[in-house]
């Protein structure tokens, strides 16, 4: 819950918290929603990691999946990840976030 919503100082324009008990949701599971970093110069040592080693343990979820455009798509640059994408490739693709994600008003 928002810490400054009972005093009277959240602005709820740029605040990321929950207002009511109606807006409190559980955290999406985002393991494996990103490439590791450290996997793909060679050096990840971590035996549990919380990333993705390789484009074919890349996941995703509801929340997020084809909410923004793919950057490689929008630099008409190859994508590798094709149909599997995560990310819209156009607008036909593109879909809105789910409004509890939404930072608008």
């Amino acid at each position: 819950m928002c810490p400054f919503i009972k005093n009277g100082q959240c602005f709820k324009y740029q605040c990321h918290f929950a207002h009511s008990d109606e807006e409190v949701r559980t955290r999406p599971n985002l393991t494996k929603t990103r490439l590791c970093i450290p996997f793909q110069n060679g050096n990840c040592q971590k035996e549990n990691c919380q990333y993705a080693h390789g484009y074919s343990e890349l996941r995703w979820t509801e929340d997020f999946y084809k909410t923004a455009l793919c950057n490689n798509w929008k630099n008409n640059e190859n994508c590798q990840l094709g149909k599997n994408c995560r990310f819209a490739h156009g607008l036909d693709e593109l879909r809105k976030k789910p409004k509890r994600l939404s930072t608008e008003l």
